[in-house]
Order: structure tokens, then C-alpha cells, then sequence
């Protein structure tokens, strides 16, 4: 009998360098969770986010969605 196991979507946010590599500074499992890593507000990174799509340009903070379709048997 075999068992279909469905696939978890996460977040990952992210505090990344300023240039074109955009490598990352700061990792965390929510924004919340980054900001208290950065000493920073949430908001702070919520609007930089908001503020880089309505203009178009980039935001220093980044969050990555996947898939986690991890099979520990």
C-alpha cells in the first residue's frame, strides 16, 4: 500500500548584499524572525519590499518560496 504524501509550500526570507550577486547577509524562517536577527522593525522590511515592486527597483530583503517535498522514508 503505498501513501501519497503531499508537498509543503515554504518561505524563507532573506537579507541579501546590495550588488549583483545579491548573496545572502541574513536568513531567517519568516520576516518577523529577521528582523529580530537584524535589529530591525518588521515593517521595515515589509515596506522596502513593497516600495523596490511599485518602483520597480530591487529591496535589499528577498523571501524565496519552495517546495518541500522532503521523503524520510
Amino acid at each position: 500500500m503505498s501513501t501519497t504524501r503531499k508537498a509543503q509550500m515554504l518561505k524563507t526570507w532573506m537579507k541579501v548584499s546590495s550588488d549583483a550577486l545579491e548573496l545572502p547577509e541574513a536568513v531567517a524562517g519568516s520576516a518577523p524572525e529577521l528582523a529580530r536577527i537584524l535589529g530591525i522593525k518588521e515593517n521595515t522590511i515589509y515596506k522596502s519590499m513593497n516600495r523596490a515592486k511599485n518602483s520597480g527597483g530591487k529591496s535589499c530583503y528577498i523571501s524565496v518560496q519552495y517546495e518541500d517535498d522532503d521523503d524520510d522514508s
